[in-house]
């Protein structure tokens, strides 16, 4: 009965259920609005364009980067190799969102599983439902949008940047480099990732790194659980003072 209750067996029922919901969701909208629906107005006939292998056809109106565009090619090509009639429509097109979202749980798994905490607690089962149903990402899963995209981009990059901090030598660099390609992907998603690819993780490495040089011990970084109001006097890469020393 204990495996029955165990994270491992609520992960598979929780995304059971996601599935399910997805599929009806996804389902609907294709129902209700079969013809591009938003911004598809745009995004759809870009891609179909790209399809035609029309590369040097842009809609000036898009002020995204291409490359939900060329990785939906990529997806297609494949699908098309597999079944040489294969005709995209919207609803295909769609469908590549479909496949972001759970490939996006899949990345933020493994990046749990190099942190410090369990990949089978519950802390991670209730990121994976707070990720698949954000309203945001769960709405434009059914529909061609760039948001699920760059989400997965940018969990990627920051999933690369994890691994190469605790290698050494030959794979160090290779894990720098594949954080710096998915970088540069990311990019291709939506201009303003250059924030979470760069500047957030280029802060996080300078974290690790006084963390490295001074001792984790000696710096002022609490868990979000433990933090406080208190925590304003001293930033993080600061040593923390000592426990019997007053805050004021």
């Amino acid at each position: 009965m204990a495996y029955f209750t165990s994270p491992e067996f609520l992960r598979v029922i929780l995304l059971l259920i996601i599935n399910v919901v997805h599929s009806q969701w996804r389902q609907y909208v294709n129902t209700i609005v079969p013809a591009p629906y938003l911004d598809e107005v745009f995004h759809v006939p870009q891609v179909q364009a790209y399809w035609a292998r029309k590369w040097s056809q842009w809609d000036p109106k898009i002020t995204t980067p291409p490359g939900l565009y060329g990785f939906s090619y990529l997806v297609h090509s494949f699908r098309a190799y597999m079944d040489p009639g294969l005709k995209p429509t919207t609803n295909e097109w769609r469908y590549v969102n479909a496949v972001l979202l759970y490939l996006t749980l899949i990345v933020l798994y493994i990046l749990a599983a190099m942190g410090k905490k369990s990949v089978v607690s519950e802390n991670v089962l209730q990121r994976e439902f707070n990720v698949i149903l954000f309203p945001l990402l769960f709405f434009f899963s059914a529909l061609f949008y760039t948001d699920l995209f760059s989400v997965f981009t940018v969990v990627l990059a920051q999933t690369f940047w994890a691994a190469g901090t605790s290698m050494q030598g030959w794979k160090k660099f290779l894990f720098q480099t594949l954080h710096f390609l998915a970088g540069l992907l990311s990019l291709t998603a939506r201009q303003t990732n250059i924030f979470w690819v760069a500047v957030y993780l280029g802060g996080l490495q300078a974290v690790e790194t006084i963390k490295a040089n001074v001792g984790v011990e000696k710096i002022h970084d609490p868990p979000v659980s433990q933090a406080s109001i208190k925590g304003l006097i001293y930033p993080p890469a600061f040593p923390s003072i000592p426990r019997d020393q007053p805050w004021l």
